[in-house]
């Protein structure tokens, strides 16, 4: 295998373990799935219009095409995964969270630097605790209502993704699929 196969490989790689960034870093998951469809994309055209056989330039072909149709099956599962990682890197400070926002079912939103508590049960020092926890934790918002607390995780215009721990026995969550024990993602 030469240069330009190997590149190809390795931006091949780069593509599915971008996914593994999905929900925990954003900005890291965009960041290395944009290098590797640039990578990939740069050495599959270097092969394609390289010095190659045709059987050579098909069986690269045939390569990638295996390799999307791949992702295409294993990015769900690989995207769950990233979910499932950062509610075990975050579950001591997601439980506080929980805990503080839920006891008496307050309807609560936490933003970068305020929080509105409508039922203004919440203390100053809670309060300071949780925007604290907020950036632990890396959302860009936690809303809490009775049937749960939404962890924003990354959004732009009307697209969305987060977690929702649910405080509710429901099969009615549109857009959501179940995680782990009261955990939904999106």
């Amino acid at each position: 295998m030469k240069i330009r196969e190997a590149g190809l490989i390795i931006g091949i790689v780069l593509i599915f373990l971008s996914f593994l960034f999905f929900a925990r870093a954003p900005f890291t998951y965009t960041g290395i799935l944009v290098g590797g469809l640039l990578v990939s994309g740069i050495f599959y055209l270097s092969i394609l219009f390289g010095k190659r056989t045709v059987v050579n330039k098909s069986a690269w072909t045939l390569i990638c095409i295996g390799a999307y149709l791949i992702l295409t099956f294993v990015e769900p599962l690989i995207i769950k995964s990233s979910y499932l990682i950062y509610l075990h890197s975050n579950q001591t400070d997601l439980e506080e969270i929980n805990s503080l926002v839920s006891r008496d079912s307050a309807e609560v939103w936490i933003g970068r630097e305020e929080i509105i508590d409508k039922q203004n049960k919440l203390s100053s020092q809670n309060q300071k605790r949780l925007l604290e926890l907020r950036q632990k934790v890396g959302a860009y918002s936690i809303v809490a209502s009775k049937e749960g607390v939404y962890y924003g995780l990354d959004g732009f215009l009307d697209v969305r993704h987060g977690v929702l721990y649910s405080t509710i026995n429901s099969d009615n969550r549109k857009g959501l699929k179940p995680l782990k024990d009261s955990w939904y993602y999106q």
